[in-house]
Parts: structure tokens; sequence; C-alpha cells
């Protein structure tokens, strides 16, 4: 994609505003709220978005902001198309305020590069914001490499120098069903009204599942064994975590 046709692109915001027909609303707007809720009163002036895509994280921050994507799609919005898994990405270190991996570590198969770069170049208390699948089908093929829990996020990101201020399952495993339903349905050849009607009665379901069950069986799923983890099976995981000095 030539400069000129990208920058054009820019110019047309991607705005993150997931519709309660979406097969993976569930998903998004749990990921979505822990990302909103963290940056609130912060002064985040450089952003560096990796996996961009479409920079649907960009309508979040002012003009006068400093907002970086990179990803390896000519397709993209990117300022810089790189292969993740190996090249080093061209700004020096301690440069960003915030580092956003949104649905894209499942696509570097050399996580372990990918990550340290990521946090080489974010501030001394700058922060990063993190969120993948789990329970969910393989996308992006061939290049859907891995699932995450929050054991590995515990150990990794400590291990990297951050200090975790929240991890967020997306839902319980009483919506999972519902969700992977949604995403059946989304690849039957229906006409779009019926799926998107399936999608919202599946969804509106969950919401009001969730919130009758959870009371009730909280405090029973709280009583099982950790080696037991059948009912920790959620759509996807975010994080935000912020850089010790």
């Amino acid at each position: 994609m030539k400069i000129e046709d990208r920058k054009i692109q820019e110019s047309i915001r991607v705005r993150i505003k997931p519709k309660i027909w979406d097969s993976t609303y569930i998903m998004t707007r749990s990921h979505l709220d822990i990302f909103q809720r963290n940056i609130k009163n912060k002064e985040l002036n450089r952003i560096l978005d990796l996996g961009c895509e479409y920079k649907p994280f960009r309508e979040f921050f002012d003009d006068s902001a400093e907002y970086i994507g990179i990803d390896f799609s000519e397709n993209s919005y990117a300022d810089h198309i790189l292969d993740l898994n190996e090249e080093t990405i061209p700004y020096h270190d301690e440069y960003f305020d915030l580092v956003i991996i949104s649905e894209s570590l499942e696509h570097i198969y050399k996580t372990e590069f990918f990550l340290k770069e990521a946090v080489r170049m974010l501030k001394s208390d700058g922060y990063i914001f993190i969120s993948t699948p789990f329970a969910f089908p393989e996308h992006g093929r061939p290049f859907d490499f891995y699932r995450f829990t929050e054991f590995f996020y515990k150990k990794k990101l400590i291990e990297l120098g951050l200090e975790i201020d929240e991890i967020k399952k997306s839902n319980t495993i009483f919506a999972t069903p519902f969700i992977i339903f949604n995403l059946i349905v989304t690849y039957l050849p229906f006409p779009k009204f019926i799926k998107n009607s399936f999608n919202t009665v599946s969804n509106l379901f969950f919401m009001v599942s969730e919130k009758v069950l959870n009371p009730t069986i909280n405090p029973i799923i709280g009583k099982i064994p950790k080696s037991e983890g059948a009912l920790l099976l959620p759509l996807g995981i975010a994080i935000w975590a912020k850089k010790c000095r």
C-alpha cells in the first residue's frame, strides 16, 4: 500500500463499537472495558499499537498524541510494515507511554523476542495492554499459533519487569457455549438478519444468565480445587500492566 493511500485511510477513524448482534460481542465488550477504565486520567502521549490492523484504538486518544501502528500486512493502516517475529522495531528504548497488543500475540510464534521488544520501548512507569482469545476457534490461518492462560501472563510479564495491575477474563464457562454457537452460526449459509437475530438472543441470554447465575455459582466454583480448572474457560483474557522502574 502506498504511503499516501495509508494516510487517507488513517483519516477515516475505525471505531470499536461492539453491537449486541456481533458474534464476539461478549469478549470485545469485556476487553474494551478494561482498556477504557485504565487509560482514564493517564498522560499517554506516545502510543505504540503492535499488530494494529486498522488502528481501532486510535479513537481513544487526542489528535495531538503520537500514535504509531505496526503490522505485517500491507493492507493495514500501519506506519511500519514489519515481521514482528524477528525485526527490531525502529524506536529507541523507553520511547512510548503505552504499548497495545490486542488480539495479535497469538499470531506471533517468537513471543519471547516480540514481548522483549515491546517492553524495551516502554517507558519506566509506562503501561502495556494485552488482550488475547482463549476458548476461541482458529483464525487468521495459517498464522494462529498460541492460546495463553493467566498463569503465562503472571509468570512471563513479571520476568520481563512488568507489574500486573489487572487481569480480566471475558466471561465464565457458562457464556462460552453461547459464543461458540454464535461463531458456528456466523459460518452457516443463513441470511444476515437471521444470524444477527440469533446472536442478539444468545448474547442477551448470556448477560441475563450471568447476572442470575453468578451470585449463586461463584461461591461453588471457589470451592473447586485449582487443579480442576474445567469451569475456567473464558473466551478471552485481557491484561493491564505497568513497567517497573
